[in-house]
């Protein structure tokens, strides 16, 4: 959406920007409250360590994803020109990155115990 405003006009308009982190941020959020909220009644339960290892990547790189655009369309240093590598491959290398890092965070802690096959 962002694009699309800013196709014909000289000033960037950052209402889809804005909504845009507003829809984002919502989820991690909830996310945060269940994880962190779950367990406290208590003292006891709660999801397991590895989950909180999880979050905190995938978070990173989410915001890396909101920073690179912001950077991007306030044509901050190299990222004046979107041709650069700035654009769209920082979007797949980010995206990228999230994602193995979430495959090797789960499919470690989850085949880390198991021996062989039952």
């Amino acid at each position: 959406m962002v694009e699309l405003h800013d196709q014909t006009t000289k000033r960037t308009n950052w209402s889809a920007y804005l909504f845009g982190c507003i829809a984002g941020i919502v989820p991690w959020v909830v996310i945060a409250l269940y994880f962190f909220g779950v367990g406290s009644e208590d003292g006891e339960g709660g999801p397991p360590a590895f989950v909180y290892f999880i979050l905190g990547p995938l978070f990173v790189f989410w915001s890396r994803s909101v920073f690179t655009m912001l950077l991007q369309y306030k044509r901050v240093g190299p990222r004046r020109d979107y041709l650069f590598g700035f654009g769209e491959r920082m979007y797949v290398l980010l995206s990228l990155m999230a994602k193995s890092a979430l495959a090797r965070q789960v499919f470690g802690d989850a085949l880390a115990g198991q021996s062989g096959p039952p």
